[in-house]
């Protein structure tokens, strides 16, 4: 009932064409000066500084035209950017100090540049990698599709993977998601001529082979960039992750 009369409330505001107001955050924090741009489901797209903020409805206690002075809350100047996969390789993970193991790692290698106006700021939202892999058959014939994510903050409350556009948009659009600098030491890691790497858990695989990967990675809201494989002695459909 809430959630209902908060999302007229906000939809009268963008009606009203409203220049000013403040968003005000279940945690107590408020962001000021702000305009609602739209909403869809269950995200506000807010404006401030020229710059488009996504929120998800939850985390939004009450707006109000009114613009509070000494607000709480800071968007942080990010930059757009595009992404390419200069690499993926499928590596057999090492036993560790635990001695536990793990199966398999995606180890991606991808290259950042920032673009558009805003590419002045070294801010930028922690790209999310998506991968599906395809093992080999079990002994029975039958072949099994795992999904897998990065970083952990990435993680779906769908089973049926980046298909979901409600999912994804809500998992993309998380007022929690990290952001990281982009000239930060221990965030370049530069190797191969800037290369950046990110290593994807393969679990469950039940030791049996991989025999073909679908990688989507993601930017602020889009996709980036994808990369597909499979063994050349495999027979594969041109999208068989789809089945996932």
């Amino acid at each position: 009932m809430k959630k209902s009369i908060l999302t007229s409330i906000v939809l009268l505001c963008v009606a009203t064409f409203v220049n000013a107001g403040t968003v005000v955050m279940h945690d107590g924090s408020t962001i000021s000066d702000v305009t609602i741009v739209s909403i869809e489901k269950g995200i506000i797209i807010v404006e401030k500084e020229k710059k488009n903020v996504t929120i998800p409805l939850k985390k939004i206690k009450g707006y109000y035209k009114t613009d509070f002075n000494g607000s709480q809350g800071n968007l942080e100047n990010l930059s757009d950017y595009k992404l390419s996969i200069s690499k993926v390789e499928v590596k057999e993970e090492k036993k560790g100090k635990s001695r536990k193991r793990r199966n398999y790692e995606l180890e991606v290698s991808y290259r950042i540049q920032r673009i558009g106006e805003n590419k002045k700021y070294r801010r930028i939202k922690m790209p999310y990698f998506f991968a599906y892999i395809l093992l080999s058959a079990d002994d029975n014939g039958n072949r099994k599709i795992l999904f897998n994510y990065y970083p952990k903050e990435a993680k779906f409350r769908s089973k049926n993977g980046t298909n979901d556009r409600g999912a994804l948009m809500k998992v993309l659009s998380s007022f929690e998601r990290e952001t990281v600098d982009v000239s930060a030491q221990h965030y370049n890691n530069l190797k191969n001529l800037g290369d950046k790497k990110v290593d994807i858990t393969i679990k469950n695989s039940s030791k049996r082979k991989i025999i073909a990967y679908h990688l989507e990675v993601y930017g602020p809201m889009d996709k980036l960039a994808e990369r597909d494989w499979h063994d050349a002695g495999a027979r594969v459909g041109k999208h068989w992750w789809r089945n996932y």
